[in-house]
């Protein structure tokens, strides 16, 4: 029984020792790497186009909704269409504190990753190798 124990934790150390340091090594495949991504003009255009996209992350109502949602939160409007569920504007309407991932979340979030990729643009575009 001694034996077998020895046998098997002998075999476990040989096994992690012989294990292969170039499988954590390989490179990430499908991601774009900042250090080399802005190395054409059109890379560094995608990316200004990016800028602009996190404005207006979805569709047209989000261009009005947030505004529509500041205004519900004074007095100069009032939340309507009672008929469907509209849970976190009607907390917003009603002065309430709407759930952390509802759409006013959603605004703030997009609004900080335009930031972050207007960010990435201005620190990597002037070095990048264009004309």
């Amino acid at each position: 029984m001694k034996n077998i124990l020895k046998i098997m934790i002998s075999g476990a150390l040989c096994l992690s020792l012989a294990s292969c340091s170039d499988f954590l090594d390989r490179p990430v495949l499908g991601q774009e790497n900042l250090d080399t991504y802005f190395q054409t003009e059109e890379e560094c255009l995608k990316q200004v186009a990016g800028c602009y996209q996190a404005l207006f992350f979805e569709d047209w109502w989000q261009i009005q909704a947030p505004y529509v949602g500041f205004d519900m939160a004074t007095d100069d409007l009032w939340m309507g269409n009672t008929t469907q569920s509209q849970s976190d504007w009607m907390r917003m309407a009603h002065y309430g504190n709407p759930k952390a991932d509802g759409p006013l979340s959603n605004f703030w979030q997009y609004r900080y990753k335009g930031i972050l990729r207007c960010n990435i643009v201005i620190n990597n575009v002037p070095d990048a190798p264009i004309v």
